[in-house]
């Protein structure tokens, strides 16, 4: 497959497997941080590992896939996530291909324009007040939609 056939074909695996969010880190006393950090996220799960390795690939080095077993008897899960740069850059790839989850990319890339848009608070631990309440309103709004929001990678089953 080559090109936007290509790209086609993932906005088409994600929307029927795939996830886009926002993950939410916290400060705690353990992490030094003063301010929540925000990031863009994707994760996707299948039992055909073939699809989730194509998209892995075409991704580069961002991601490995990573497979496991819920539990004895059922197929093996092959999973792929990627966050910050590299899944907003994918994102804005499958974009004009998606159909269901157009919302969730929208949001996923407003985040990431905010903070691509604020290099200078890439680094700080203490976040201005402002930056914190855009990112956290983005966060709860793809909260909102995609319910796994801040847990991609912990595949669970409903």
């Amino acid at each position: 497959m080559k090109g936007e056939v290509l790209l086609a074909y993932f906005a088409g695996l994600i929307d029927g497997e795939g996830y886009i969010g926002a993950k939410r880190r916290l400060p705690t006393k353990n992490n030094r941080m003063q301010s929540p950090k925000y990031s863009v996220a994707f994760f996707i799960a299948m039992t055909d590992r073939a699809p989730v390795q194509l998209l892995a690939e075409f991704c580069g080095s961002g991601g490995a896939v990573r497979s496991r077993t819920r539990k004895e008897g059922y197929k093996t899960i092959y999973e792929f996530e990627l966050e910050n740069e590299r899944a907003a850059t994918l994102l804005q790839q499958i974009q004009p291909y998606i159909v269901g989850h157009v919302d969730q990319v929208r949001l996923a890339l407003l985040l990431q324009a905010l903070r691509w848009a604020s290099p200078g608070l890439k680094n700080k631990s203490k976040l201005p007040a402002y930056y914190v309440a855009q990112c956290d309103e983005i966060y709860e709004k793809l909260k909102g939609i995609s319910p796994r929001s801040g847990q991609p990678g912990r595949w669970r089953s409903k």
